[in-house]
């Protein structure tokens, strides 16, 4: 078989396509992604002894090294890509009714995942040196970063393809899904990818379109290890379920409540609803969470707060009487002392975390980052701020009473929006660039919808913003169950 490495470009593309069967997407892809490999090199070669890139010498000469591996790495996979597919086309070539035709096929099938396997691995390693070169290198070779980023997610999608189909042909049902999980934990790298172009797009001043960061597809990877959990309990006996305590009707709330709804089924966690008069007292409620704690058929509570007015300045005394370990939103002390202190005590409260899971699925490294928080609620504002911390951001927080708020949040590279406060934060607020998670759930009475504290036309100078609804909230609930899930596989 003709080694296609050695090719020339325009005979490459002249066999691609053409009716040959290789070097075909996967080969393609495997190019693509030396490619990438190559574009890495050439920055570290554009910044490697530059005076004003003296400090990042050392970690370049690594980053080099580490291109060049990559770029014979992917080389080596476009053979090796059209080697696999001599035996899958021989396999399905020998007579049907041949008794050894069904095992012929699953080994060449299962082996022919193998190079798109290796592709996608290598094109991980190369986003990553990537978006490390997009942050170090010369600023005349930026671009080029953004170039083998773009192109390493390209192959990295592309050859996850040729996985999926291979495995769908696979009866060892099994071995299958073991090498469709392989392939989705590179596929993690794409959002990624994504975000050093869209830094890449903002350094050269180009405008782009944010990226909208939605919460749907946080939600569904994180439900597909819930479902497992779920139903590993009720093969025990235990059946999952979380308990929802509110006083009086909210439209917020409620819509809050069918979010909830939504994600206990995906993640088949059963819910239980309790709603109390607008007008109940303090030991009406406290009465509630009692008989609540008392039921060994509920591992979680969800107290809906605020609480009305009058309940206000109970509020601290009605949070305490949850039981610390059906307390899945994180709203007792024993949690908040967990999450100050970075401690496995409690649960951390669920949007806070929801926070860090949506950074995490996009890629997002906040080692350094400038963090600006508005907000300093308890279950909000506060603890994400200490998340934050805990992945060495630098953190500042303000809230609606900070003096010359855009002054704040013009310099920061990630500003979380806590506030509560519909449309606070507009364009003059925001830097070129910045990544803005709007966690506002405001009801706005005149749309009958919710809206963020991040006003819709502001969205338009970020790199990238979530949606409300339909971004940290999405999350949020889907958070909520997997303590519950936790709280019940800890009895």
């Amino acid at each position: 078989m003709e080694d296609m490495t050695k090719l020339t470009c325009r005979a490459f593309t002249e066999v691609l396509s053409s009716d040959a069967p290789v070097p075909g997407g996967g080969g393609a892809a495997a190019l693509a992604g030396a490619l990438a490999a190559s574009l890495g090199g050439m920055v570290v070669s554009l910044t490697k002894g530059k005076k004003a890139y003296a400090d990042a010498q050392e970690e370049l000469a690594q980053l080099g090294g580490t291109c060049e591996r990559l770029r014979l790495r992917l080389l080596d996979s476009v053979r090796e890509d059209a080697e696999c597919f001599a035996p899958l086309a021989a396999a399905y070539r020998m007579a049907k009714d041949d008794p050894a035709r069904p095992a012929a096929l699953e080994t060449a099938t299962e082996n022919a995942c193998s190079a798109p396997l290796a592709v996608m691995a290598a094109c991980s390693e190369v986003i990553c040196a990537a978006a490390r070169l997009a942050e170090i290198g010369s600023r005349l070779a930026v671009s080029d970063a953004g170039c083998a980023a773009s192109l390493a997610k390209a192959a990295l999608e592309s050859a996850s393809l040729n996985v999926f189909i291979n495995t769908g042909a696979l009866r060892d049902r099994e071995k299958a899904a073991a090498l469709e999980e392989k392939a989705e934990e590179y596929l993690r790298f794409a959002p990624k990818a994504e975000a050093v172009l869209c830094a890449v797009r903002a350094a050269v001043g180009e405008k782009k379109t944010p990226a909208v960061w939605t919460g749907k597809p946080v939600a569904d990877a994180l439900n597909d290890s819930l479902r497992d959990r779920a139903d590993a309990l009720r093969k025990k006996g235990v059946e999952p379920t979380i308990a929802l305590l509110r006083v009086g009707a909210d439209p917020a709330a409620e819509n809050y409540a069918a979010s909830i709804r939504r994600r206990a089924a995906a993640a088949t966690v059963s819910v239980r609803e309790q709603t109390l008069p607008g007008t109940a007292k303090r030991d009406d409620v406290l009465g509630a969470i009692r008989a609540l704690n008392g039921d060994d058929t509920v591992h979680g509570i969800l107290l809906f707060l605020p609480l009305p007015k009058h309940l206000r300045g109970d509020e601290k005394a009605i949070r305490a009487a949850l039981a610390p370990e059906k307390d899945v939103d994180g709203v007792t002390a024993q949690s908040a002392a967990g999450t100050y202190l970075g401690e496995q005590r409690g649960f951390t409260p669920c949007t806070a975390e929801a926070c860090m899971k949506m950074l995490d699925f996009y890629g997002y490294d906040c080692t350094g980052k400038r963090a600006v928080v508005v907000g300093r609620s308890a279950v909000i504002g506060k603890p994400v701020s200490m998340l934050l911390l805990g992945r060495n951001a630098t953190v500042t927080v303000c809230h609606t009473r900070t003096k010359d708020l855009a002054s704040e949040t013009k310099n920061a590279d990630l500003v979380l929006a806590t506030a509560g406060r519909a449309g606070l934060i507009g364009r003059g607020h925001l830097g070129p660039g910045a990544v803005v998670l709007d966690v506002g759930a405001n009801w706005d009475a005149a749309t009958g919808t919710l809206v963020g504290d991040l006003q819709p036309d502001a969205a338009e100078v970020t790199a990238a913003y979530t949606p409300v609804p339909g971004g940290v909230g999405v999350v949020t609930s889907t958070v909520l169950m997997e303590h519950v899930i936790e709280a019940a596989e800890a009895k």
